[in-house]
C-alpha cells in the first residue's frame, strides 16, 4: 500500500502577508511532534517547490501576501487536526 497524501489550502489572512511574526508562529506550531512532516508550497499553477512548514526562512521565501493561497501537505494519517489548526492560524490576522 502507498502513502495517502493529504493536502489542504489556506488563504493568508495576515494584513501584511506571511512575514516574520506570522511565519514564526506557524513554524513553531509545525515544529511540535504531532505535526512532523508537514510541507508547504504556493497554491498557484505550479504547486511547488515544497518546503518544510517548520522553517521560518522557507515560509518567508514563499513571499505570500494577504489573500494569496498556500498548500499544506502531509503523508501522516493522524495529522488532520494539526492541518486544521495550521489553516486556522494562516487564515487569521496574526498581525492583530
Amino acid at each position: 500500500m502507498g502513502v495517502t497524501v493529504t493536502e489542504v489550502v489556506a488563504t493568508i489572512g495576515a494584513r501584511r502577508g506571511l512575514h516574520g511574526r506570522p511565519a514564526a508562529l506557524v513554524a513553531a506550531r509545525a515544529s511540535r511532534s504531532d505535526a512532523w512532516g508537514i510541507e508547504v508550497a504556493r497554491a498557484d499553477e505550479s504547486a511547488g517547490p515544497w518546503y518544510p512548514a517548520t522553517s521560518v526562512i522557507d515560509l518567508l521565501a514563499l513571499d505570500l501576501a494577504r489573500g494569496e493561497r498556500i498548500v499544506l501537505r502531509t503523508g501522516r494519517a493522524d495529522a488532520a487536526g494539526v492541518l486544521a489548526e495550521l489553516v486556522e492560524m494562516l487564515e487569521s490576522d496574526l498581525d492583530a
